[in-house]
């Protein structure tokens, strides 16, 4: 009885050996398959394309390009074209006879010191330092030599193509600088279509370029003609 119990023993280790031999040999049980997630197939927004670096990005689907800008005409600033006057009815209530209008220096100093506001005005300026210094309004300067100069030489000289009277905001229209200057192209077609052929001459005469420029062209109005030194 006891050599039965003693061979189920010895036959028991024996087995358990080989299981653990067929084991090691075959290596660590490998972990169990991880499930993979479903793909979803809902539609979601277009993501926005990538730039590759050899250009700016395609636009999205759908998207309107913008319009390319077209270069001006000109290549410069719009000057300001002559319009009606609206300050000519408060200058004729100082008692200025407009159509037989004296030159500047030859007004009653009340009536002057009540026009300047409406120059101001006329162009756009903040104040009276815009022709002025401040605390000495006696001393000349170049906009006051060049505010004499156009009240004498457009004012009193000039009309529209129906004989009326011009003012200061009838070529200015609240803006300081009314001509593109840099732009030569412009400035020739802007003479030509605005203060050729929009004015006339108060005294009957043909109106043309030499009424300003004289009949040799003088291009440097304001220091040749009108003798403006003040800086």
């Amino acid at each position: 009885m006891l050599q039965q119990v003693h061979g189920s023993i010895l036959a028991l280790a024996m087995s358990a050996g080989v299981s653990a031999a067929l084991m090691a040999g075959c290596g660590p049980t490998p972990p169990p398959d991880t499930p993979t997630p479903p793909t979803s197939t809902a539609e979601g927004p277009t993501p926005a394309p990538t730039s590759t670096g050899e250009g700016p990005a395609p636009a999205p689907t759908g998207a309107e390009p913008k319009p390319a800008t077209p270069p001006s005409p000109h290549g410069g600033a719009a000057g300001v074209p002559i319009t009606p006057t609206k300050l000519l009815p408060k200058a004729q209530k100082l008692g200025i006879d407009f159509k037989k209008a004296p030159k500047l220096s030859q007004l009653p100093m009340g009536v002057k010191k009540k026009l300047m506001p409406l120059f101001k005005d006329a162009l756009g300026m903040k104040d009276c330092n815009g022709c002025h210094v401040e605390g000495d309004f006696k001393k000349e300067t170049r906009n006051i030599q060049i505010a004499r100069g156009m009240w004498d030489n457009y004012v009193v000289g000039l009309r529209d193509n129906d004989g009326n009277a011009l003012f200061c905001d009838s070529c200015h229209d609240g803006k300081e600088d009314l001509i593109p200057r840099s732009d030569k192209d412009a400035v020739q077609k802007m003479m030509t279509e605005e203060y050729e052929g929009k004015l006339t001459r108060a005294d009957g005469e043909e109106h043309s370029c030499s009424t300003c420029h004289t009949d040799v062209f003088e291009a440097k109005i304001f220091e040749s003609l009108w003798k403006v030194s003040a800086k």
